[in-house]
């Protein structure tokens, strides 16, 4: 997203005397400021989580967005787990980009209380039992929406 320069455009440049106008060179503003500032937060933009855990489960109605910040991710997810029984461990991926090798967690919004743990150079994300740290499966999940955000640092 842009900034909005609407505040920019109103300010007055000083006519030299320190009385007038404002204290801000706009030229300056715009060129060492503005425009990198335009360029380092990038858009927010779509992913689509998706089943890893080799039981080919459908997740209808699973969406994502993420946004990054240069190497900084930012991500939020919804997924739908499906009515299963697979005794699977969950792993969803779909991730837009991988992580550098540093372990990352993220955070339960809504839902039951689950630890969303990203591993490290991974793409894709397991879903922990927030009490006891072990792995869920498809079927601890089974009917369960989730949605959870975080942020990593992507290679």
């Amino acid at each position: 997203m842009a900034i909005n320069r609407a505040p920019w455009n109103a300010l007055v440049d000083d006519d030299g005397s320190n009385l007038t106008g404002s204290v801000w060179n706009k030229a300056a503003i715009a060129t060492t400021l503005l425009d990198p500032i335009d360029q380092l937060v990038g858009p927010v933009q779509t992913w689509t989580p998706t089943d890893q855990s080799g039981a080919g489960l459908s997740l209808a109605g699973s969406l994502g967005q993420y946004q990054q910040c240069g190497r900084l991710l930012t991500i939020w997810a919804q997924v739908q787990f499906p009515t299963t029984s697979n005794g699977a461990a969950v792993f969803l991926g779909g991730l837009p980009f991988s992580n550098t090798g540093i372990n990352a967690g993220f955070h339960t919004t809504y839902g039951p209380t689950r630890v969303i743990h990203l591993p490290q150079s991974g793409v894709a994300v397991y879903v922990l039992n927030a009490s006891t740290g072990t792995q869920l499966t498809n079927a601890n999940m089974s009917g369960v929406l989730l949605i959870f955000q975080g942020s990593y640092i992507v290679t």
